[in-house]
């Protein structure tokens, strides 16, 4: 008799928690690609990005930091065009991305996509062979960014940008100024999914 009670006492319980919806557990850390481009002077690194991504600061701020690479050839004015290149570099990159503004919401509140303004501030340290640039075989680059991003809701969540902004490279013949633009997708990787509400 005591038993039957017992598992008439739990049954509700049982029901509920079968009832409960499966949730994504926010991803812990994930990728991205991308290519990136320059503008300024008479030749312009060109590449393809590759970064691994990890979140950054509280989680209302869906910061993102990354670690990454870079590897493309110096492309001439007009190369669409013209076909002129040469040479190759990689760089090795440190950035930091995170949103500024939500601007508009798509779908539905349980699963939400986000157009929002990001900004994404990045530092880089290149190597050339056969280099074109004025600052010879080796560089440093610093760049601030902003841009557009579309989305989901969780910080490393898949995710496309397109990003533009100034872009300073420092060599052996001092600064220059350069735009870069760059697309990028991110996506998450290794998540596991748990019954209950969202976070």
């Amino acid at each position: 008799m005591t038993r039957i009670l017992l598992a008439v006492l739990a049954l509700p319980s049982l029901l509920a928690a079968q009832e409960l919806p499966t949730y994504a557990a926010p991803a812990r850390r994930g990728f991205s690609i991308g290519v990136t481009g320059f503008t300024g002077g008479s030749w312009q690194p060109s590449g393809v990005d590759v970064a691994v991504l990890r979140p950054f600061g509280a989680p209302a701020s869906h910061g993102v930091v990354s670690l990454g690479a870079r590897l493309g050839s110096f492309v001439q004015d007009q190369a669409v065009l013209i076909g002129g290149s040469q040479g190759f570099f990689v760089t090795a990159l440190l950035g930091v991305r995170r949103p500024v503004a939500n601007l508009a919401m798509v779908g539905t509140d349980r699963d939400p996509s986000w157009v929002r303004l990001v900004a994404a501030p990045e530092l880089g340290v290149s190597a050339g062979i056969d280099s074109p640039l004025p600052e010879g075989g080796y560089w440093g680059t610093g760049a601030l960014l902003f841009g557009l991003s579309f989305g989901g809701d969780q910080r490393i969540d898949e995710n496309f940008a397109i990003l533009a902004g100034p872009a300073v490279f420092a060599g052996k013949a001092g600064a220059n100024l350069h735009v870069q633009v760059s697309l990028r997708y991110q996506t998450s990787s290794g998540g596991t999914r748990r019954r209950g509400p969202p976070d």
